[in-house]
């Protein structure tokens, strides 16, 4: 009897190439199937590059090699036509193909700017993986090629829209967004990594750039560490944390705090104020941090506001003795500034300035209430831009480090939000899938913003750029 054929798919068969002279990448000989693909991206990246209106045939090619859609020179067909003659158009030809291979070796280390590229090496992709910016695979390959967003304002991560990941989301365009999709064509198992490089910049855009990562609809986002080597939280002032003092000075605080603000809306008297006030100022000074160690670095947060707010006052709101002492007082407060010598220094400077502020002798309307020390004494418990919600939470892989609440009150859960640091300078994120099994898609979407609460975003960094390649790989 003669053997049953093999009824396996053979979509994936890989043919060898017949010619002499085989088409090679990264040293290895590549089939029939890799060369034709190869081929096929090679001309729909030149049809994208020139829908964009990049014409050029150098910044094609160093695309092109970004995206290993490539062929290394073929040194043995350009012995072959050396010795085959010697003629000047041989020897043309022979400089011609040594010229072009030199933009091959100098492509493979230069990445063009701006773009947002996928490719995997060569080994995920022979072991029967493929990618695809749609979920059905009509096109799969071992590339793609994304354009990025362009002139993007400052924004707040609170105006991405909740659904970005979905299809039916409605995008603005003030950041990009690119979903793409991994499938494991193969007959057994593997496990891969992929890596987001930041293969090219300008304006240090990476700075203020934000990202977030969906991994099979579950999403993560991620900021380059601030100028102390710690997660860029927002918001980045300066505001009290739950989770840094103990449970009975925070409750404290706390009641305090809702007394000030009971106060704020409703008081009848100025002694009820100054009370309010006093009562929150001494909470707060009085918390106790969870860990007992005292930083040897001096403070100067609340001086330096304290000077800004009285940079704010006019003359005409205070009696010709008071101005003269706030004056004074802020002489003083200035000389202390990076130049203390101790913690009390400073704290007796906050108090001497903090009383002259709000000291306008006779030229106070008594008739008018005056809540400037309670709301100061208010916006330092959360400082004034507190998130009062948490931005795509329902969606985010570990919610409990990246959304921590600061403040609960009657009406509002404060939020401050932790992202992810970068790797490194030059690797933003990256990721790794065990296990896949055959037959198995997974989904990536990709949103990068630049974050407006971000200290370091301004609007000077609009047109700036910012290269971006995802590599996949198999992990041995």
């Amino acid at each position: 009897m003669a053997e049953p054929k093999n009824t396996k798919d053979n979509s994936l068969k890989e043919t060898a190439q017949r010619s002499p002279f085989k088409k090679k990448r990264g040293g290895e000989v590549l089939t029939k199937e890799q060369v034709r693909e190869i081929k096929e991206g090679r001309k729909k990246l030149r049809r994208d590059l020139k829908k964009v209106g990049i014409k050029s045939r150098k910044e094609f090619e160093v695309t092109a090699s970004s995206m290993g859609l490539y062929f290394d020179k073929n040194k043995k067909l350009a012995m072959f036509l050396w010795f085959m003659s010697k003629r000047g158009g041989w020897l043309l030809l022979a400089l011609g193909a040594l010229a072009l291979g030199a933009l091959y070796a100098f492509s493979v280390i230069t990445e063009y700017r701006g773009h947002f590229t996928i490719s995997m090496s060569d080994d995920m992709f022979k072991a029967g993986f493929s990618i695809s910016d749609n979920e059905d695979f009509k096109k799969p390959t071992s590339h793609l090629f994304c354009t990025p967003a362009e002139n993007v304002p400052c924004i707040s991560i609170i105006d991405i829209p909740e659904n970005v990941n979905e299809p039916d989301a409605v995008h603005t365009g003030n950041y990009f967004v690119y979903t793409f999709y991994v499938r494991n064509e193969g007959d057994d198992k593997a496990d891969y990594k992929w890596t987001m490089s930041i293969n090219s910049e300008s304006k240090d855009l990476s700075e203020a750039a934000w990202m977030m990562i969906f991994d099979n609809g579950k999403m993560s986002f991620y900021a380059e560490e601030n100028e102390y080597g710690r997660p860029e939280s927002l918001p980045s002032s300066d505001v009290l944390s739950q989770s840094e003092y103990t449970p009975e000075s925070w409750k404290k605080l706390m009641a305090a705090y809702e007394n000030a603000k009971k106060v704020e809306a409703s008081a009848q008297s100025q002694d009820t104020i100054d009370a309010a006030a006093a009562r929150l100022k001494s909470a707060i000074d009085s918390l106790v941090q969870i860990n007992g160690d005292a930083e040897d670095a001096i403070d100067y947060d609340e001086l330096i506001g304290l000077l800004t707010r009285a940079s704010l006052l006019r003359e005409e709101d205070f009696t010709e003795e008071t101005w003269a002492e706030l004056q004074k007082q802020v002489k003083e407060a200035e000389k202390l500034v990076d130049r203390a010598k101790t913690q009390e220094a400073v704290n007796l400077a906050i108090s001497k300035l903090r009383a002259s502020i709000y000291d306008m002798g006779d030229n106070v309307d008594e008739d008018e209430l005056n809540f400037a020390e309670l709301e100061m004494q208010i916006s330092r418990v959360f400082g004034d831009d507190a998130y009062i919600v948490a931005p795509l939470k329902e969606k985010c892989q570990f919610p409990e480090d990246q959304y921590e609440i600061i403040k609960e009150t009657t009406a509002y859960t404060y939020y401050k939000l932790i992202p992810k640091t970068f790797v490194s300078d030059t690797v933003a994120v990256e990721g790794m899938k065990t296990d896949v099994k055959p037959g198995q898609i997974d989904e990536y979407t990709v949103v990068i913003w630049l974050e407006g609460d971000d200290p370091d975003c301004t609007n000077d960094l609009i047109g700036g750029h910012l290269g971006l390649e995802v590599y996949l790989e198999l992990i041995e």
